[in-house]
């Protein structure tokens, strides 16, 4: 039996692009920290190293003598909406949403900005976050000395028993003797000390092995059909497992509902990284270098360049850490979770994380990276919706910055990360309107996150099939990029969005016809209606049911303008929950 060489790893899991198989540009060549200001990694001596006096914007202060931070952090897993560090003592601090309890407080509404402490928690070796890739909430797990798992978070991921509803940190008997833990997109596997696998969650595509026509209930804990495994990784509807003889097997989603199939190529594997999200899934093996395979390909190739490799982890990307203490990312880059300096498109050769050169470990969240360096601080950059960057804003980096008070021996009340909201830079003008549009500037409005009249800041629609059969209608209380509609709101702010159809009903294929000025309604037997919807920072695109208050007819808007470069109307929306009712004048921009 090969003895493998022990490696640092952190596995998170979700969506992106493909192992090295597209020419891309070179990577950005590493800056040094400095001191003080939180931007770029170190404070202190400004050699992106160790901590000295200097707290700065982005991070945990030191204990004044430069002898580094008062509390470090000795392990970092990142999840969709939530980031957490493991500390000295075993104690668990995260920063980010909170809505399904992924602060280990139950269910609160809103998020923490910077660290807070996970109560509960204590003598923890081994932190895990992930979970569904989407918005319904991360789970976080810890394995102690004694080996006990205990989680807290989005219930939907718990395995069987389920903990109490609300949601703070619950023991799992059915895991206890587990070695390590990993979630893909909606499965989680565990390995245990006699070289078993067992998972829970969704049989879909076979994603627990167990057989493509196996159903399987979502909590209960489920033997996986594979032997002598030495690591593991569980990925969208896939998991792979690497055997301690070097060899890896994969099943689940791959083109086809596999079994555990045998990798061609896959050889002295030590450690894997699968993307929860997408297919693809990739290995360090002993040799330090980083091996690749995904899709209908289920041969492993090698990724060029990539050497010295102790680290792996995938999520919506793959980043790895070498032995130098630098960072290499590659894969989804649209909220700059590569950490290259810059945001847009994907990068598919391995690109240098800017500014980390003392790493000891790299978590790879959805759309967020974090990397712990060896003074014991965390680093984290890409997207930011619910403060999973610690930062103490919700403004998304693309190069990273450090965790506000992760390193302070007691750390004080969470920011709320309200001091720093992204939004587009030009407000928008509704002077000049053409005849037949008003913009009331406001709606008179009842809704769960609102207590007051919305403001309608921002007023946009798209002719989203090209030729007038459909429009969407986004009112928003802030500042919107007409580029960006797609974009989801954070902290206060709020959509009211809008979409419009006009049906032949007397058709048997019910043929959508153009839409015309008119009054559209909530109630489905009408011809001309109207689909209403609320984007929060919590949820996109929350149906406001037709179900009116009592005595009321369905809630409709008119639309009184169609051209001119403007959509205008009037919503006189009234739910049994919610109400928007005013005029409002959307100006026309083309459809992304």
């Amino acid at each position: 039996m090969r003895k493998l060489r022990p490696l640092i790893l952190i596995v998170a899991l979700v969506t992106a692009g493909a192992c090295g198989k597209k020419k891309e540009e070179p990577g950005t060549p590493p800056v040094a920290g400095k001191g003080g200001d939180g931007k770029g990694g170190g404070n202190g001596d400004g050699k992106g190293g160790g901590s000295g006096k200097g707290e700065g914007k982005g991070g945990g202060k030191g204990d004044g003598k430069g002898g580094g931070p008062a509390i470090k952090a000795t392990a970092i897993a990142a999840g969709a909406h939530v980031s957490c560090a493991l500390v000295d003592g075993g104690a668990v601090r995260c920063w980010g949403r909170s809505d399904a309890g992924e602060l280990g407080t139950g269910r609160v509404e809103g998020q923490a900005a910077s660290a807070v402490d996970v109560p509960g928690v204590s003598g923890a070796t081994k932190l895990f976050v992930g979970g569904d890739p989407g918005d319904s909430g991360d789970l976080a797990c810890v394995i102690n000395g004694g080996g006990k798992v205990s989680c807290w978070g989005y219930r939907g991921m718990f395995p069987d028993p389920q903990p109490a509803e609300k949601a703070t940190v619950a023991e799992l008997p059915g895991l206890t003797g587990a070695v390590t833990i990993s979630f893909g997109g909606g499965q989680g596997l565990a390995l245990f000390g006699d070289g078993t696998v067992k998972g829970w969650g969704g049989n879909v595509f076979n994603a627990l092995g167990v057989g493509k026509d196996t159903k399987v209930d979502n909590s209960a804990i489920t033997l996986v059909p594979v032997k002598d495994v030495a690591a593991i990784a569980s990925g969208q509807n896939h998991g792979c497992v690497a055997h301690k003889d070097g060899t890896v097997s994969c099943w689940g989603y791959s083109g086809k509902q596999l079994d555990p199939t045998k990798i061609e190529g896959a050889v002295d594997v030590a450690a894997l990284a699968a993307k929860a999200g997408g297919d693809d899934t990739c290995a360090i093996t002993n040799a330090q270098t980083v091996l690749c395979w995904g899709g209908y390909d289920l041969k492993a190739a090698p990724v060029e360049g990539l050497t010295g490799v102790v680290g792996l982890t995938a999520r919506t990307h793959f980043c790895a850490v070498k032995v130098d203490g630098t960072v290499w990312c590659w894969g989804g880059n649209q909220r700059g979770q590569l950490g290259n300096g810059q945001m847009g498109s994907d990068v598919s050769k391995p690109t240098q994380v800017v500014g980390v050169t003392d790493a000891a470990a790299v978590s790879a969240g959805a759309q967020t990276s974090c990397a712990l360096r060896k003074t014991g601080q965390v680093l984290c950059w890409g997207i930011n919706r619910f403060g999973q960057l610690g930062d103490g804003t919700l403004a998304d980096r693309a190069s990273p910055v450090e965790v506000k008070h992760l390193n302070d021996k007691t750390p004080p009340k969470p920011d709320d990360g309200l001091a720093e909201v992204p939004q587009f830079a030009a407000k928008q003008a509704f002077d000049g309107l053409p005849e037949g549009c008003v913009h009331g500037g406001k709606l008179d409005a009842k809704f769960k996150t609102l207590a007051a009249p919305m403001d309608v800041v921002s007023a946009y629609a798209t002719n989203e099939d090209g030729k007038g059969l459909t429009y969407k209608v986004t009112l928003a209380n802030y500042q919107v990029d007409p580029d960006k509609l797609w974009d989801q709101p954070r902290g206060g702010q709020l959509q009211l969005n809008l979409r419009f159809a006009k049906i032949d009903l007397k058709a048997q294929a019910k043929t959508p016809k153009e839409i015309v000025p008119g009054v559209y309604s909530m109630d489905t037997k009408q011809d001309q209606l109207v689909y209403p919807s609320v984007a929060d920072r919590t949820f996109t695109n929350i149906m406001l049911g037709s179900i009116t208050l009592e005595g009321m007819k369905a809630g409709e808007v008119e639309l009184t303008k169609i051209g001119d470069g403007w959509v205008c109307g009037e919503a006189r929306i009234a739910t049994k929950d919610s109400t928007f009712t005013g005029k409002f004048a959307a100006k026309l921009v083309a459809a992304k």
